[in-house]
């Protein structure tokens, strides 16, 4: 199953956006409610399958790789991770979209009146055939006033 990004208007993961790592809400019940204020959905409650793509973490809460500090070699080793992982406590931070609440109602698209669309395609194919017109204009008058040697100066 692939899943999409709770945050209110991302498209991340879905057919027509970019696939990216996604992340289950925190079963902390006091993270979770900041997690569910902070996707700017109204009267959402996360599920089982509620989920927030990464582009609403910091760089730094997705963690891609583990490392741990070998004594006996006195070295840091670090392997990557199988599917990333969030940092504990980390929160979504970046949400650019804005939720529409009743003083401001969604955007609506309306059908174009048929008498305005014939006019409107009507226009276009005017200012085709007055372009198509001027260029034939100026090609004749380059003909005209060219000539390719003195005798047809003359």
């Amino acid at each position: 199953m692939v899943y999409k990004c709770a945050v209110f208007g991302c498209k991340e993961n879905y057919a027509s956006g970019e696939k990216v790592s996604i992340f289950k809400f925190p079963k902390d019940p006091k993270l979770s409610k900041i997690w569910e204020t902070r996707i700017m959905r109204t009267n959402f409650k996360p599920t089982i399958n509620s989920r927030v793509c990464e582009r609403h973490f910091r760089k730094e809460d997705v963690l891609r790789e583990t490392e741990c500090f070998d004594e006996k070699y006195g070295k840091l080793l670090k392997s990557p991770l199988q599917y990333p992982k969030l940092r504990e406590g980390a929160v979504p931070m970046f949400i650019s979209y804005k939720c529409p609440t009743s003083s401001q109602p969604a955007m609506i698209a309306y059908r174009e009146y048929p008498s305005k669309k014939r006019k409107r395609l009507e226009d276009k194919l005017v200012q085709k055939a007055q372009q198509a017109s001027i260029f034939e204009s100026v090609n004749a008058y380059i003909k005209r006033v060219t000539f390719n040697n003195l005798d047809e100066l003359k």
